[in-house]
């Protein structure tokens, strides 16, 4: 498989500031699960996060950053003991997107390990929150993770992520859909010189 020939699909990672040891997790796993299963068929999954996806515009900081999002196929919130106004402000855009146009692709991994430090007015708006996705988003994905407990009720998120990935993928590829939410490096925003880090080998 040659460089040119890899398509990118992209996901946008929402998320306050608490879970950022599971930002970077995903992203290694994003990476092993390119070179095990994904770049032998042609394609790449990359994240868009707003600690590396600066936009290159004169707009508002958020407004760019949720116009990113119409790149992305799929979108991905982790949550824990924070929204974030920011996130809210995401999912909002995401979901109208999707109501219209049918993309991206919408999952929320939540997190139910009880946070070490308990902020009330946080906990009240993440529960705000899934009470509204309950009542009023039944079309989006919401899988309970734990992640920094030893309790065994729930999945790890390592392994939930994956598997959501992988059954999009072939679902997808099964429609033939692949195509069309795909960009090659000239279509893609990320540069030619990210994208060849992101191809280990290139």
């Amino acid at each position: 498989m040659i460089y040119e020939k890899l398509k990118c699909i992209k996901i946008f990672l929402a998320s306050a500031g608490d879970v950022r040891e599971e930002r970077d997790s995903l992203e290694k796993i994003l990476q092993q699960e390119n070179e095990l299963h994904y770049k032998n068929q042609g394609y790449l999954f990359d994240f868009v996060r707003w600690e590396k996806s600066s936009p290159l515009d004169n707009k508002p900081w958020q407004k760019s950053l949720n116009e990113l999002i119409d790149n992305c196929a799929i979108f991905v919130i982790l949550l824990w003991a924070k929204l974030g106004e920011g996130t809210k402000e995401e999912f909002e855009y995401a979901i109208s997107k999707q109501r219209g146009k049918g993309l991206p692709h919408i999952i929320i991994f939540y997190n139910v390990d009880p946070p070490e430090e308990v902020n009330s007015s946080d906990i009240e708006e993440v529960n705000g929150f899934m009470e509204e996705l309950r009542k009023n988003y039944p079309e989006v994905r919401v899988f309970k993770y734990r992640e920094r407990s030893t309790v065994q009720d729930y999945e790890n998120l390592d392994f939930i992520f994956k598997k959501n990935i992988s059954n999009w993928f072939y679902s997808i590829k099964k429609e033939e859909k692949l195509e069309s939410l795909s960009k090659t490096p000239e279509e893609s925003p990320i540069s030619s010189q990210e994208f060849r880090s992101l191809n280990k080998g290139f």
